[in-house]
C-alpha cells in the first residue's frame, strides 16, 4: 500500500507540474514578452524564441514524465478495468491531445509568429490571437489530465481479475524486463533522430549513410550465438550481460571520432541489444498466462517505445547544446544503475527451469528446421524479413526527410516523433489485447496491410504527421503478432535460438532495405522512391499469415508440441 501511495504521489506531481509550468508561461512569462512588440519587433522576436524554446522542452519533459508514471501505475494495478485505471487512461487521453494541438497548431504558429515578427506584417495580431488561444485549449487539456489523475487518486484500489489479467509476480517482472527494454529502444533510436548531425560531424553522404545503417543493423546477426547459450545455460544470467553491454557500448559511442568506429561500436551495440529484447520477449511467453501473452509483448513493445519517446524529448536540448548528439549517447550509461537491481530480483523462468541437462542440450541452431517446425519457421522467417526491409528504412529516414526535404527544426522533429509516437505508441495496447482477443493471424494481417499503406503516404506525400503515426502504430500490431507467434511456436529448448533466428531475419530485411536506399539513392533521386517502393513488400507478407497455425489462448506446450513430443517419448 505504501508503494501505491508513493507512486500516487510521484504521479500527481508530475501533472501538478506539468499544468503548473503552463500558467507560468501563459500568466508570467508572456505578459513582459507580449509587451516587447509595441517597442521593438526585433526584441520580441528574440525574447519569443527563447520563451518558446523553453516552454517546449519543459512540456515535452513533463508530459512524457507523466505518462510514463501513469503507465508503470496500470501496470502495478492491473490495466484499466478498475475505475482508477479508466481515469489514468483519460488523463495519457487528454496528455496526448496536449501534445497534438501542440504539434499541429501551436508550434507552427510559433514558427509563422516568428516570421512574421522579422518583417513586421500586418499579420501579427491575428497570427498572436491563434496562438494564445490554441495555449488555452492546451492548458485546458493538461488541467483535465491533472483532474482526473486527482479523481483517480481518491478511487480505492481494486485488484483486477478475469482472464488476461496479470498477477502481482507477472507485473513485477513485467516492470523488471520494461525497464531494460525502456533504454533499449531510447538506445536503438538516437542514430534515427540524429542521423542528419552524425553524417554532418563526421562526414558521411546519404550514399554512405545507407550503407553505414546497414552494417549496423547487419551486425546484430551475432545476436543469435548468444541467444542459443540462453537455451543452453538459462535466460537470465544472458539477459543480465547484455543489459551490461548495450550499456557500456552506448556510451563509448559517443567518444566516436570518426564513421568507422561509430559504426563498430553500434555494431557491438546492436549484438547485445537484439539480444535483450529477444530474451525479454522469450521470458514473457514462457512466464505470463495463456490468456495476457499478448498483452505482455505488447506492455513490453511500450516500454521500448516510450524509451524512444524519451530520447526525442532529450534530442533538441542536446542538438542545441556543445555537446551535440553525443549527449544522447553518453545518458545511455544510466541503465548501469540497474544491472544491480536486476541481478537480485529477476528470476530464472519456470519453464526452462524444469528442462533437464539433455533437454537443455537438445536445441541447435539448425533444430528449427526440423521437420516439426520446418514451415512455421520459414514462413515466420519470410514476414519478418520483408516487414522490416519495409519499416526500418522508413523509421531510420524519417528524421533525414522532415530535415532535408521539408527544412523542419530540430523542434518540430522532435515534437512529431513524440507526439505522432505518442498516437501510435497505443497500438501497442490495443494490439497486445487484440491479439488476446480474436488471434495473432488476424492482428497481423490487418498490421502489415496498414504499414504498407502509411509508408508510402510518408514517403509519397507532405504529410508527414499522421503518416509517422500510423507507421508506429501498425509496426506496433506487426511484431506483437509475429513476436506471439515465434515465442509460441517451438519448444522450451529452442524458443530463444527460433526467436533469435527470426530476429536476425528482420535484421537480414532491414539490412537490404537500408542497403537498396544506399546503393540506388543516387540514381533514383533520393532515399523516398526507393523506401516507397519497399512499402509494397507488407501487403505481399500479409497473404503468407494463414500458413501459421493459431496460437493464441494455449498452452505453450500445446502451441510448440511438446506436449505431443512427450505423449511420443512415453
Amino acid at each position: 500500500m505504501t508503494r501505491h501511495r508513493v507512486l500516487d504521489g510521484l504521479v500527481l506531481a508530475a501533472g501538478t507540474s506539468l499544468v503548473a509550468a503552463g500558467l507560468v508561461v501563459n500568466f508570467v512569462l508572456w505578459p513582459p514578452v507580449e509587451r516587447l512588440l509595441a517597442s521593438s519587433p526585433a526584441d520580441f522576436a528574440a525574447a519569443f524564441g527563447r520563451m518558446t524554446g523553453i516552454a517546449r522542452g519543459v512540456f515535452t519533459g513533463l508530459g512524457l514524465l507523466t505518462s510514463v508514471l501513469i503507465l508503470i501505475s496500470l501496470v502495478r494495478e492491473g490495466g484499466i478495468g478498475a475505475r482508477r485505471g479508466r481515469l489514468r487512461l483519460l488523463a495519457i487521453v487528454a496528455l496526448v491531445g496536449a501534445g497534438l494541438v501542440g504539434a499541429l497548431v501551436i508550434d507552427p504558429a510559433q514558427g509563422a509568429i516568428l516570421a512574421a515578427a522579422r518583417t513586421a506584417t500586418a499579420s501579427l495580431p491575428p497570427l498572436l490571437e491563434t496562438w494564445s488561444r490554441w495555449g488555452l485549449v492546451n492548458q485546458g487539456m493538461a488541467l483535465v489530465a491533472l483532474i482526473a489523475l486527482v479523481f483517480a487518486h481518491r478511487a480505492p484500489v481494486v485488484a483486477s481479475t478475469g482472464a488476461g489479467t496479470l498477477s502481482p509476480a507477472n507485473r513485477r517482472l513485467l516492470l523488471l524486463l520494461s525497464t531494460a527494454t525502456f533504454f533499449e529502444g531510447y538506445d536503438r533510436f538516437i542514430v534515427t533522430l540524429a542521423l542528419p548531425y552524425i553524417a554532418h560531424d563526421l562526414g558521411a553522404s546519404e550514399g554512405v549513410l545507407g550503407w553505414s545503417l546497414s552494417v549496423i543493423r547487419g551486425g546484430a546477426l551475432l545476436a543469435i550465438v548468444l541467444c542459443l547459450m540462453a537455451d543452453r545455460v538459462g535466460r537470465r544470467g544472458v539477459l543480465l550481460w547484455t543489459v551490461l553491454g548495450y550499456t557500456l557500448v552506448t556510451a563509448l559511442t559517443g567518444m566516436s571520432r570518426g564513421l568507422a568506429d561509430f559504426v563498430a561500436l553500434q555494431v557491438v551495440a546492436s549484438v547485445f541489444l537484439n539480444t535483450e529484447l529477444a530474451l525479454s520477449q522469450v521470458v514473457i511467453a514462457e512466464e505470463f498466462p495463456a490468456t495476457a501473452r499478448g498483452l505482455g509483448l505488447g506492455l513490453l513493445g511500450a516500454a521500448a517505445a516510450i524509451g524512444a519517446g524519451m530520447a526525442a524529448a532529450l534530442f533538441p536540448a542536446f542538438i542545441a547544446s556543445a555537446i551535440g548528439w553525443r549527449g544522447l549517447y553518453f545518458v545511455g550509461i544510466v541503465p548501469l544503475l540497474i544491472v544491480g537491481y536486476l541481478r537480485r530480483s529477476l528470476p530464472e523462468t519456470t519453464r526452462w527451469a524444469h528442462l533437464d541437462e539433455a533437454e537443455r542440450r537438445a536445441g541447435g541452431l539448425l533444430r528449427v528446421l526440423a521437420p516439426a517446425h520446418r514451415r512455421r519457421f520459414l514462413v515466420l522467417v519470410a514476414i519478418a524479413a520483408g516487414a522490416t526491409a519495409a519499416f526500418v528504412p522508413a523509421f531510420s529516414f524519417a528524421s533525414y526527410r522532415a530535415t532535408n526535404t521539408f527544412q523542419w527544426t530540430p523542434a518540430q522533429v522532435s515534437t512529431m516523433i513524440i507526439t505522432g509516437g505518442g498516437l501510435g505508441f497505443w497500438g501497442w495496447m490495443l494490439f497486445g489485447r487484440l491479439s488476446d482477443a480474436v488471434g495473432r493471424r488476424p492482428t497481423a494481417i490487418v498490421s502489415l496491410i496498414g504499414a504498407a499503406v502509411a509508408i508510402i503516404c510518408f514517403y509519397s506525400t507532405g504529410y508527414l504527421f499522421p503518416a509517422f503515426a500510423a507507421v508506429v502504430f501498425f509496426e506496433s500490431g506487426i511484431t506483437v503478432s509475429v513476436n506471439a507467434l515465434t515465442t509460441e511456436s517451438f519448444p522450451t529448448a529452442l524458443r530463444a535460438t527460433a526467436r533469435a533466428w527470426v530476429t536476425n531475419a528482420s535484421v537480414v530485411g532491414a539490412t537490404v532495405g537500408l542497403a537498396l536506399v544506399g546503393l540506388l539513392s543516387a540514381a533514383m533521386g533520393g532515399h523516398a522512391p526507393i523506401v516507397t517502393m519497399l512499402g509494397f513488400l507488407p501487403l505481399l507478407m500479409a497473404p503468407m499469415v494463414f500458413l501459421i497455425p493459431e496460437t493464441f489462448g494455449q498452452e505453450l506446450e500445446v502451441t510448440s508440441g511438446e506436449a505431443a513430443e512427450a505423449l511420443d517419448r512415453v
